[in-house]
């Protein structure tokens, strides 16, 4: 049976399908060995230092191994990626199936995507030794929690708890607002002296009670006419505890067209068209 390589993730994100895992290790890394070793290079690029995978499908190995915070910095790393992030929301999914009469129709196994508001993944797992492990994502006012338990005999209700417990903890504050004015910035050259800026996106940050923050603005001395609509002409640092954690463009609200300035040619050229009556008007 032939599969796309999308239909074989959502097997595996979805149904815990390891025969659809062992099947994308072989088309991307050659072989399982191959693809483990991929797998622990991306699980160091996410800052996972106490993980080793030898296999891609989860199963018992004595080599095989992570904590509960490795999986949360995995996801975290992962959830970047826009692929990941649609699958792992999915919580029902169609796969053909040639030659019989119906598709095959998953069910995302994780029951919080449906008990649980915001629930946005991300897996479920189970084996005799390491018992029922979890790890669970949920969205609510632009922040985003990731909760993680290993061997949890209750771990719908842990989980529930843990980001319950999470969200009454942080409290969303918008830091920078897009349309807030900033400071203006000189023109050189320019039909006007001046142009107004605003801050290119607005950024809100979850805080928690004591956190401190901080915006400092850094403009461009002045801009070159001509000079368009949403040019840069500075930037935005935004401090957390003193900790610089990212920069806003700072862009100009308008457009402004080149000063015309008359050169020592012009000058004469036109005092010789006035002289046959033929002046440009250029002054």
């Amino acid at each position: 049976e032939k599969q796309t390589l999308e239909n074989l993730l959502y097997g595996m994100m979805l149904s815990s399908g390891n025969d659809a895992a062992i099947a994308v290790a072989e088309h991307v890394g050659g072989n399982c060995d191959n693809f483990a070793k991929l797998m622990n290079q991306t699980a160091r690029l996410a800052g996972a230092e106490n993980t080793n995978f030898t296999n891609p499908s989860g199963l018992d190995d004595p080599n095989h191994y992570t904590t509960a915070y490795d999986l949360a910095k995995i996801t975290a790393y992962a959830m970047k990626n826009p692929v990941f992030k649609e699958i792992t929301a999915t919580k029902e999914y169609t796969i053909p199936w040639e030659g019989h009469e119906w598709d095959r129709k998953l069910t995302n196994h994780n029951k919080l995507m449906f008990q649980y508001d915001g629930c946005d993944g991300v897996k479920t797992g189970f084996t005799k030794k390491s018992g029922r492990c979890l790890v669970s994502s949920a969205t609510r006012d632009g922040v985003q929690l990731i909760a993680v338990t290993l061997k949890d005999p209750n771990d719908w209700q842990d989980h529930t708890g843990m980001l319950d417990f999470g969200f009454s903890m942080i409290s969303p504050k918008t830091v920078v607002e897009q349309s807030a004015p900033s400071d203006p910035v000189s023109v050189k050259n320019g039909t006007v002296s001046s142009l107004q800026t605003q801050f290119k996106d607005s950024l809100a940050l979850p805080l928690l009670e004591g956190d401190q923050t901080e915006v400092r603005i850094v403009m461009t001395e002045a801009l070159e006419a001509p000079v368009t609509k949403g040019q840069t002409a500075g930037y935005a640092e935004i401090y957390l505890n003193q900790n610089l954690i990212h920069k806003i463009d700072i862009v100009v609200t308008e457009s402004c067209e080149r000063l015309y300035i008359p050169t020592f040619k012009d000058y004469w050229t036109e005092l010789f068209l006035r002289m046959f009556g033929q002046s440009t008007n250029i002054f």
